[in-house]
């Protein structure tokens, strides 16, 4: 087996014998991405980057994910990626996905193209990383990240903004009139966000008050990602500008 992971993820010491055990139980799946506990600092990073887990929970479940066969819905993080050696030479290796932007997923993808199963695994006990620092790298991280991971489509990014509009702003514009249902909403919100961060182990102030802010910063971060690395065509990442023409969202052929 093979491991991969980003350098500031921290692992605690039975993590990669718990990852190895997995695997073991199951041998079919052949890549086995982790999700970690994210470390929050600050009042940006404690706004925004839940929103990433809840993605991975609500949105986009990982159960859904690993129920699936379907290349598009292939999981992984970068934080922690274990992989059989004969199924990672079979797919090409990193080499096959040289150009992804977003190469955690783009190797899962890599994976169930070529045949192999994936599966996706909370790890909070064992794995957590501080993906960001403060409102800045959240600001550019994400930009680099979230066109990419709507491929670069116009007709995906367009509904998917109306939808974060509609289902995270709205509501509270429309409370203040004393809309009922709008009201409603916000308290249905409120609950599915109280459950989700005391089960992820997150400050519970934050999900009481967070998802208009959280849903602000994420229309920020799409309509900067569209102009930027859309229309411009750039991507910009650690002081360094890439020409989009020379990169690909997963690691698909470009």
């Amino acid at each position: 087996m093979l491991f991969f992971a980003d350098a500031d993820a921290r692992y605690e010491p039975s993590a990669l014998r718990a990852a190895v055990a997995h695997l073991e139980r199951d041998r079919h799946v052949a890549l086995l991405g982790l999700l970690p506990y994210f470390k929050m600092r600050g009042f940006f990073e404690n706004i925004v980057m839940p929103g990433l887990p809840m993605l991975c929970l609500t949105f986009f479940p990982v159960s859904l994910s690993n129920r699936s066969r379907v290349v598009a819905f292939a999981l992984a993080f970068g934080a922690g990626i274990l992989v059989r050696r004969e199924a990672y030479e079979r797919a090409g290796r990193h080499e096959a996905i040289k150009h992804a932007v977003i190469d955690d997923v783009g190797l899962a993808r890599l994976f169930r193209r070529n045949g192999e199963i994936t599966e996706a695994v909370r790890a909070d006990d064992f794995v957590s990383v501080r993906m960001y620092h403060g409102g800045g790298e959240i600001l550019d991280g994400f930009t680099k990240n979230a066109f990419a991971a709507l491929s670069r489509s116009y007709l995906l990014a367009v509904p998917f903004l109306l939808l974060i509009i509609g289902c995270s702003l709205f509501p509270y514009f429309a409370a203040v009139s004393g809309d009922l249902y709008a009201v409603a909403t916000i308290v249905l919100i409120t609950i599915v966000r109280l459950i989700v961060f005391a089960n992820l182990g997150y400050r519970l102030d934050y999900a009481v008050f967070g998802q208009p802010l959280m849903a602000v910063f994420g229309v920020v971060i799409f309509v900067r990602s569209i102009w930027k690395t859309g229309i411009r065509g750039e991507v910009e990442w650690r002081g360094v500008t890439y020409n989009v023409r020379d990169t690909s969202c997963f690691g698909e052929d470009i």
